[in-house]
């Protein structure tokens, strides 16, 4: 439909915006690129808020970073709440008195966000910190969920409750910061940080950029995502972790023997690239070196997640206007996380998404002990691949272009020792290096709170901070 409307010449810009998000996930690229080249044409004007973009869509195709916060500050003008602060004064903590945070999001579920950070609920010093969930995810028996439930010293049913009842009791609990782990994302509930329930607000791990909101304080990062340069292109202050902003779950569960690759419809004697990230995430750049990997490596093939006849089948077109078979494309469905770590031991190597990298995907990846070969970025959700490799310690699988990328892939998929040793490197650098060191990660970011409240107390202008390794 948005395609008949716009091919027809439509005038108005809101509808570019609208068409994109559904586009993005066809891999139809000619038409993708006409929506975005047609989209840039009114940023390049200043009119960021012309085509009513959605934040997240934006950051997968767009990684201008002034764009990014100009187009997001557009959109939470127009969609969020302009009110009277619930609470302007920190809270007076007294000697010894535990430091009190609250967590907002509708993912304390079987979601990506749980399977990421259900160690760190584990891991909160209750010596140090009283912790708050104000929950509004919907109805689930998983695991995760119930790890959530008794991790979380004061649990919060929000769900039925509008964003200013739901202000309204956030701030009864007269918490010294408050965190929203959606921002932009699907089923958040940013709005009710409008109301300001907190002195300290916080935006962490959801969003993979700027919220562009006013009474948004402070966001959680680290120097990968948020080099110094970036720091302009944020309407927060960076409380700037050491290693890499994302926590991983230690405990995270890998189900049993995955089978055969014959069993993935995979071929035993191949050399298997992945790269599972969600078709919106695939554009013309990655795809095209995905492709000159193949060509380089010919006994080789590239595994996809399946996301509809769609995307499969101008895939597979793409492929053969690059001069490789289709056949060697090879779908597979989604699968429960912990069969989907388990199939994912049988590939040799990971190819990464560029504009917008894998995040989770990333570390579930590298958690099953697969090494993902990335290029360097230009905004946050490029960047997340080059955090989490570094944060492992294999930076030497990040290039610092396109072209270094492929050639980094190609020696992967030709040099069997050479392979070897980086999967042998990686299973000895999961055990020790800080991606998956639940506890130290969790020190490190109690140290970012204990900053960013004790910043807030002193009345004076907030500033950007950096936390030290808590180990060293």
């Amino acid at each position: 439909m948005f395609k008949k409307i716009v091919g027809s010449g439509a005038t108005d810009p809101a509808i570019l915006g609208a068409a994109l998000v559904p586009a993005r996930f066809t891999c139809e690229w000619d038409w993708i690129e006409s929506l975005q080249q047609r989209i840039s044409a009114h940023y390049a004007q200043g009119q960021y808020g012309a085509t009513q973009e959605y934040p997240l869509t934006h950051l997968t195709w767009c990684a201008n970073e002034l764009y990014n916060l100009e187009v997001t500050r557009a959109y939470a003008a127009r969609v969020l709440p302009s009110v009277t602060p619930l609470v302007t004064a920190p809270r007076k903590g007294g000697a010894g008195a535990r430091i009190r945070v609250g967590y907002l999001s509708s993912d304390f579920c079987n979601h990506a966000t749980m399977h990421l950070m259900a160690g760190l609920f584990e891991c909160h010093d209750r010596e140090r910190f009283e912790v708050f969930a104000y929950d509004s995810s919907p109805p689930d028996v998983s695991a995760y969920r119930q790890r959530f439930l008794r991790a979380v010293e004061h649990h919060v049913d929000i769900t039925a409750m509008t964003d200013a009842s739901a202000a309204a009791r956030i701030a009864e609990d007269q918490l010294d910061v408050l965190f929203d782990l959606k921002g932009h994302t699907g089923w958040g509930r940013l709005a009710i940080m409008a109301y300001r329930p907190a002195p300290l607000q916080v935006a962490y791990l959801g969003f993979p950029g700027s919220t562009g909101a006013a009474f948004i304080d402070y966001l959680v990062s680290d120097r990968f995502v948020t080099p110094d340069n970036s720091a302009a292109f944020y309407s927060e202050k960076l409380c700037r972790l050491p290693h890499s902003y994302q926590c991983n779950d230690r405990k995270r569960p890998i189900a049993g023997d995955a089978g055969s690759r014959t069993a993935h419809g995979l071929p035993d004697e191949a050399i298997v690239f992945c790269a599972f990230n969600q078709s919106y995430k695939i554009d013309r750049v990655s795809f095209n070196a995905w492709m000159r990997v193949l060509a380089e490596v010919p006994d080789s093939v590239l595994w996809l997640l399946n996301q509809g006849e769609s995307a499969e089948r101008n895939l597979r077109r793409h492929a053969e206007l690059a001069g490789v078979v289709s056949e060697r494309l090879i779908f597979s469905g989604f699968a429960p996380p912990d069969r989907h770590i388990a199939r994912l031991q049988l590939a040799d190597a990971a190819l990464d998404a560029l504009v917008c990298n894998g995040h989770t995907t990333t570390s579930d990846t590298l958690w099953a002990g697969v090494p993902v070969i990335t290029a360097r970025g230009t905004h946050f959700a490029s960047r997340v691949s080059e955090s989490l490799l570094n944060a492992v310690n294999l930076a030497e699988l990040v290039g610092k272009d396109v072209d270094e990328m492929v050639q980094i892939a190609v020696r992967v998929g030709r040099d069997a020792d050479f392979r070897r040793a980086l999967r042998a490197k990686l299973a000895a650098n999961i055990t020790v290096t800080p991606l998956f060191d639940t506890e130290r990660f969790t020190r490190n970011f109690e140290n970012a709170i204990g900053m960013m409240v004790q910043a807030s107390r002193s009345g004076e202008p907030l500033v950007h901070l950096d936390v030290l390794d808590s180990n060293d």
